[in-house]
Protein backbone atom coordinates (compact mmCIF):
# COMPACT_ATOMS: atom_id res chain seq x y z
CA UNK A 1 0.00 0.00 0.00
CA UNK A 2 1.20 3.34 -1.03
CA UNK A 3 2.69 5.77 2.37
CA UNK A 4 3.23 9.00 0.32
CA UNK A 5 0.20 10.12 0.14
CA UNK A 6 -1.12 13.75 0.02
CA UNK A 7 -3.39 14.96 3.27
CA UNK A 8 -5.84 15.44 0.75
CA UNK A 9 -5.59 11.44 -0.41
CA UNK A 10 -5.53 10.45 2.97
CA UNK A 11 -8.80 12.44 3.96
CA UNK A 12 -10.25 10.58 0.95
CA UNK A 13 -9.20 7.12 1.76
CA UNK A 14 -10.51 7.37 5.16
CA UNK A 15 -13.70 8.42 3.95
CA UNK A 16 -14.15 5.70 1.00
CA UNK A 17 -13.09 3.35 3.50
CA UNK A 18 -15.30 4.43 6.24
CA UNK A 19 -18.52 4.65 3.87
CA UNK A 20 -17.54 1.34 2.43
CA UNK A 21 -17.61 2.63 -1.02
CA UNK A 22 -14.25 0.58 -1.60
CA UNK A 23 -12.61 -2.95 -0.52
CA UNK A 24 -9.33 -3.03 0.10
CA UNK A 25 -8.33 -4.49 -2.76
CA UNK A 26 -10.04 -1.47 -5.05
CA UNK A 27 -8.70 0.86 -2.30
CA UNK A 28 -4.69 -0.46 -3.34
CA UNK A 29 -5.46 0.08 -6.85
CA UNK A 30 -6.87 3.43 -6.93
CA UNK A 31 -3.87 4.23 -4.34
CA UNK A 32 -1.21 2.53 -7.14
CA UNK A 33 -3.35 4.46 -9.80
CA UNK A 34 -2.88 7.83 -8.28
CA UNK A 35 0.16 7.25 -7.59
CA UNK A 36 1.50 6.38 -11.00
CA UNK A 37 -0.99 9.00 -12.85
CA UNK A 38 -0.48 12.03 -10.33
CA UNK A 39 -4.22 11.78 -9.80
CA UNK A 40 -6.38 12.59 -6.67
CA UNK A 41 -7.81 9.54 -5.23
CA UNK A 42 -11.24 11.47 -5.01
CA UNK A 43 -10.78 11.94 -9.24
CA UNK A 44 -10.48 8.03 -9.57
CA UNK A 45 -12.81 6.70 -7.50
CA UNK A 46 -15.15 8.84 -9.53
CA UNK A 47 -13.74 7.92 -12.55
CA UNK A 48 -14.21 4.43 -11.94
CA UNK A 49 -17.98 4.97 -10.79
CA UNK A 50 -17.08 3.68 -7.09
CA UNK A 51 -19.10 7.35 -5.56
CA UNK A 52 -21.31 9.57 -7.40
CA UNK A 53 -19.13 12.94 -8.18
CA UNK A 54 -21.96 14.60 -5.95
CA UNK A 55 -21.51 11.81 -2.82
CA UNK A 56 -18.32 12.38 -2.98
CA UNK A 57 -18.32 16.50 -2.66
CA UNK A 58 -20.83 16.22 0.34
CA UNK A 59 -18.50 13.25 2.09
CA UNK A 60 -14.99 15.50 1.63
CA UNK A 61 -17.29 18.73 2.49
CA UNK A 62 -18.72 17.27 5.47
CA UNK A 63 -14.94 15.83 6.38
CA UNK A 64 -13.24 19.38 5.69
CA UNK A 65 -15.31 21.58 7.16
CA UNK A 66 -15.80 23.29 3.88
CA UNK A 67 -18.91 23.96 1.14
CA UNK A 68 -18.65 22.37 -1.91
CA UNK A 69 -19.73 23.95 -4.87
CA UNK A 70 -21.82 23.48 -8.22
CA UNK A 71 -19.79 25.48 -10.51
CA UNK A 72 -22.54 24.84 -13.30
CA UNK A 73 -24.90 27.07 -11.39
CA UNK A 74 -22.54 30.02 -11.09
CA UNK A 75 -22.32 33.07 -12.59
CA UNK A 76 -18.88 33.72 -13.47
CA UNK A 77 -17.03 37.03 -12.72
CA UNK A 78 -17.40 39.64 -15.56
CA UNK A 79 -13.61 40.52 -15.00
CA UNK A 80 -12.28 37.06 -14.26
CA UNK A 81 -9.16 36.95 -16.30
CA UNK A 82 -8.08 40.11 -14.30
CA UNK A 83 -9.00 38.49 -11.19
CA UNK A 84 -6.97 35.67 -12.02
CA UNK A 85 -5.07 34.73 -14.83
CA UNK A 86 -6.53 31.53 -16.91
CA UNK A 87 -2.66 29.98 -16.69
CA UNK A 88 -2.92 30.72 -12.92
CA UNK A 89 -6.04 29.02 -12.63
CA UNK A 90 -5.06 25.82 -15.08
CA UNK A 91 -1.82 25.12 -13.30
CA UNK A 92 -3.65 25.35 -9.96
CA UNK A 93 -6.61 23.57 -10.99
CA UNK A 94 -8.60 26.25 -9.14
CA UNK A 95 -11.35 28.50 -10.68
CA UNK A 96 -12.45 32.09 -9.12
CA UNK A 97 -15.94 32.33 -7.91
CA UNK A 98 -16.25 35.85 -6.49
CA UNK A 99 -14.34 38.81 -5.31
CA UNK A 100 -15.12 41.12 -2.14
CA UNK A 101 -12.93 43.44 -1.55
CA UNK A 102 -9.19 41.76 -0.66
CA UNK A 103 -11.36 38.32 -0.62
CA UNK A 104 -11.14 36.18 -2.76
CA UNK A 105 -13.41 33.15 -3.37
CA UNK A 106 -11.70 30.17 -5.28
CA UNK A 107 -13.23 26.17 -6.01
CA UNK A 108 -10.60 24.10 -5.39
CA UNK A 109 -9.97 20.26 -5.50
CA UNK A 110 -7.55 20.25 -3.14
CA UNK A 111 -7.90 23.03 -0.46
CA UNK A 112 -6.46 21.68 2.42
CA UNK A 113 -3.27 22.19 0.19
CA UNK A 114 -1.63 24.78 2.40
CA UNK A 115 1.51 26.09 0.52
CA UNK A 116 -1.14 26.43 -2.52
CA UNK A 117 -3.36 28.70 -0.48
CA UNK A 118 -0.35 30.96 0.38
CA UNK A 119 0.95 31.21 -2.70
CA UNK A 120 -2.18 32.10 -4.14
CA UNK A 121 -2.72 34.67 -1.32
CA UNK A 122 0.30 35.99 -2.52
CA UNK A 123 -0.04 35.84 -6.02
CA UNK A 124 -3.49 37.32 -5.98
CA UNK A 125 -2.92 40.46 -2.64
CA UNK A 126 -6.23 38.95 -1.62
CA UNK A 127 -7.63 36.09 1.48
CA UNK A 128 -8.35 33.08 -0.34
CA UNK A 129 -11.91 31.64 0.96
CA UNK A 130 -11.51 28.03 -0.70
CA UNK A 131 -14.65 25.99 -1.41
CA UNK A 132 -14.23 22.38 -2.72
CA UNK A 133 -15.36 21.52 -5.95
CA UNK A 134 -14.65 18.30 -7.93
CA UNK A 135 -10.94 18.67 -10.47
CA UNK A 136 -13.56 17.72 -13.83
CA UNK A 137 -15.69 20.75 -13.33
CA UNK A 138 -13.04 23.15 -12.73
CA UNK A 139 -11.27 21.97 -15.62
CA UNK A 140 -14.95 22.79 -17.46
CA UNK A 141 -15.27 25.57 -16.09
CA UNK A 142 -11.93 27.03 -16.89
CA UNK A 143 -12.57 26.15 -20.49
CA UNK A 144 -16.14 27.68 -20.85
CA UNK A 145 -15.72 31.23 -18.73
CA UNK A 146 -11.77 31.91 -19.64
CA UNK A 147 -12.48 33.31 -23.38
CA UNK A 148 -9.63 32.88 -25.33
CA UNK A 149 -7.76 36.08 -26.51
CA UNK A 150 -7.98 36.90 -30.47
CA UNK A 151 -4.62 36.83 -31.85
CA UNK A 152 -3.67 40.25 -33.20
CA UNK A 153 -3.53 40.64 -36.94
CA UNK A 154 0.12 42.60 -37.09
CA UNK A 155 -0.36 43.76 -40.62
CA UNK A 156 -3.93 45.19 -40.03
CA UNK A 157 -2.53 46.75 -37.11
CA UNK A 158 0.42 48.16 -38.48
CA UNK A 159 -1.64 49.71 -41.08
CA UNK A 160 -3.96 51.30 -38.84
CA UNK A 161 -0.88 52.73 -36.84
CA UNK A 162 0.13 54.04 -39.83
CA UNK A 163 -2.89 55.59 -41.47
CA UNK A 164 -3.05 57.26 -37.83
CA UNK A 165 0.28 58.49 -37.70
CA UNK A 166 -0.44 59.78 -41.40
CA UNK A 167 -3.67 61.15 -40.85
CA UNK A 168 -4.99 59.18 -43.77
CA UNK A 169 -8.58 58.08 -42.54
CA UNK A 170 -9.06 56.11 -46.08
CA UNK A 171 -6.68 53.47 -44.90
CA UNK A 172 -8.10 53.01 -41.70
CA UNK A 173 -11.53 52.20 -43.47
CA UNK A 174 -9.58 50.22 -46.11
CA UNK A 175 -8.18 48.02 -43.95
CA UNK A 176 -11.04 47.55 -41.45
CA UNK A 177 -13.83 47.05 -44.65
CA UNK A 178 -11.14 44.55 -45.66
CA UNK A 179 -11.51 42.61 -42.52
CA UNK A 180 -15.49 42.51 -42.80
CA UNK A 181 -16.59 45.55 -40.76
CA UNK A 182 -18.99 47.50 -41.70
CA UNK A 183 -17.86 51.23 -41.59
CA UNK A 184 -20.02 53.75 -40.80
CA UNK A 185 -18.09 57.06 -42.62
CA UNK A 186 -19.84 59.25 -40.74
CA UNK A 187 -18.25 58.80 -37.79
CA UNK A 188 -14.93 59.43 -39.90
Amino acid sequence: MQTNLSIFNRKVRGILVRNKIVDLGQLDQILEEARQNKKSVATLAIDKNLVPEKKMLSLLAKEMNIPPMDLEKIKPLSDIGNVLPKETAEANNIFPISKVGKILTLAMSDPSDMVQLDNLKIITGCEIRPVLASEKSIVSSIQKHYVAQPAVDKEALNTFMDSLADGNADNIEVAAASQGEDIDNDLM
